[in-house]
């Protein structure tokens, strides 16, 4: 598989970059069981695309319905995209908590999922 991201529309831009590489430390901490890698791989895209503001509904209930199928880590995280009912819990637990947008990376992401695990089970 090769990866290759088109630099030119965002040269320069210190935040993207920042971003970017952000992304890609994230990627050599993917785990290597498949199906497990292709849920962490679409919740963490739509978690950063919804951190940044730039996905609209249609796109978050198309990515429901292709991934609802496929077997997925048993968190809220995941099942807050692929069940409509835990969405405003899950977008308000974000904005309470700020979690910053360029350094989303994978051990925030874990306390993201624990915390919002201990709240849920306080609701």
């Amino acid at each position: 598989m090769v990866l290759s991201i088109d630099y030119s529309d965002i040269f320069g831009n210190e935040y993207l970059d920042g971003y970017i590489n952000n992304i890609i430390k994230m990627i050599d901490t993917l785990p290597d069981d498949p199906a497990i890698l292709k849920s962490v791989l679409a919740v963490k895209l739509v978690m950063q695309l919804k951190i940044l503001n730039i996905v609209n509904k249609n796109f978050i209930e198309n990515m429901k319905k292709i991934f609802s199928h496929c077997p997925y880590i048993k968190d809220p995280i995941i099942r807050s995209y692929i069940h409509p009912d835990e969405d405003n819990k899950f977008d308000n637990f974000m904005r309470q908590n700020r979690f910053s947008k360029m350094h989303f990376d994978t051990q925030q992401m874990i306390d993201f999922i624990n915390r919002f695990n201990m709240n849920k089970m306080a609701d």
